[in-house]
C-alpha cells in the first residue's frame, strides 16, 4: 500500500473521542476557510449539514443532450476506480486551510484520507467504506489508531471536502447563463488532463452574491484532476477552493482494509 509505514494501532472496542476531538477541529477551520459570510461554506452548504455528507452521487446518466463538460462531472461524482493524491486548499478573507487529500475507490469500496498540521503537527484522519464496514483511523502521522465505527463516523470526514462534490453537482446539472470555454489539454501528476474555464456573474450554488471562476480538468475516464473555484464577492472580498492532483495510481483492495494494516 502507498502508506505501508504508517504503524496502525487497532482497538476493538475504543471511544471515539480522539477522532471527533481531531475532526471538530479539522472542521472548524474548514468553516473558517470557507465563509462567505453566511456561516455556510463556500458552496453554499452550511457546514455540518445533515446533507454535508459528500457521499449522494447522481444515479443516472446526464441528459442526452448534455455537454462534454456535464458528461465528465457526472461520472466523476459517481465514481472512478484510482488513487489520486491532491494538495488541497481553501482562502478566505485571511483564513487559510492547506493539506494533502487523498482518494481511493474501487467499485463501492471508497476511501479519503486528509493530512495537514493545522493542529501544530502533522495530523491524519482516514475512513473507509470496505465491503460494508466503516473504518476510521485517526492520529499523527507515523502512529495512526483505527477501529470500526458507524456510516455517520465515516461520513464526517468526508464532510470535509463536501464543496468539492457540491461544485461537480452543480457543474453536471449545467449552470446557466455560464460562459464556458474548452481549454488546452495540459498534463497534471504526469496524466493527460481535458480542461475547462467557467465564468459565472452569478453564484454556481446558492450563497452570498457574487461572480465566480471556475478551472476544471478531468482524465480521459473522469477522475478529477484539478478544480480551482474562485468566488468573488466584491473586489476585497473573495474565496477560493483548489484542489490540484499530484499523484494518480490504481487501488487494490488492500487499500481499503485499514484494520487488517
Amino acid at each position: 500500500m502507498s502508506n505501508s509505514n504508517v504503524h496502525h494501532s487497532i482497538r476493538k472496542q475504543p471511544s471515539l473521542a480522539l477522532i471527533l476531538a481531531s475532526l471538530i477541529a479539522v472542521l472548524s477551520l474548514l468553516a473558517l476557510a470557507c465563509d462567505g459570510g453566511d456561516g455556510g461554506d463556500a458552496s453554499g452548504t452550511p457546514t455540518g449539514s445533515p446533507d454535508a455528507t459528500g457521499t449522494d452521487a447522481p444515479s443516472s446518466s446526464p441528459d442526452p443532450n448534455a455537454s462534454e463538460l456535464e458528461i465528465l462531472a457526472t461520472a466523476a461524482l459517481v465514481g472512478v476506480d484510482g488513487k489520486v493524491v491532491y494538495e488541497y486548499t481553501t482562502e478566505d478573507l485571511g483564513a487559510h486551510l492547506n493539506g494533502t487529500w487523498t482518494t481511493f475507490r474501487l467499485g463501492d469500496d471508497r476511501r479519503e484520507d486528509w493530512q495537514n498540521n493545522s493542529l501544530g503537527f502533522e495530523a491524519l484522519t482516514q475512513a473507509a467504506i470496505f465491503d460494508g464496514t466503516y473504518v476510521v483511523c485517526s492520529g499523527i502521522t507515523l502512529r495512526v489508531s483505527c477501529q470500526e465505527g458507524l456510516e455517520i463516523d465515516v461520513t464526517s470526514v468526508f464532510a470535509l471536502f463536501t464543496v468539492i462534490s457540491d461544485t461537480l453537482e452543480a457543474i453536471a446539472g449545467g449552470v446557466p447563463d455560464a460562459i464556458i470555454t474548452e481549454l488546452p489539454d495540459e498534463t497534471i501528476a504526469e496524466t493527460d488532463a481535458t480542461c475547462f474555464q467557467i465564468e459565472s456573474q452569478d453564484r454556481v450554488l446558492p450563497g452570498p452574491a457574487g461572480s465566480e471562476e471556475i478551472k476544471i480538468c478531468f482524465t480521459d475516464d473522469a477522475a478529477l484532476l484539478l478544480l480551482d473555484r474562485l468566488i468573488t464577492f466584491s473586489p476585497d472580498d473573495t474565496a477560493r477552493v483548489t484542489a490540484l492532483a499530484t499523484e494518480v495510481d490504481g487501488v487494490s483492495p488492500d487499500d481499503f482494509d485499514l484494520l487488517s494494516e
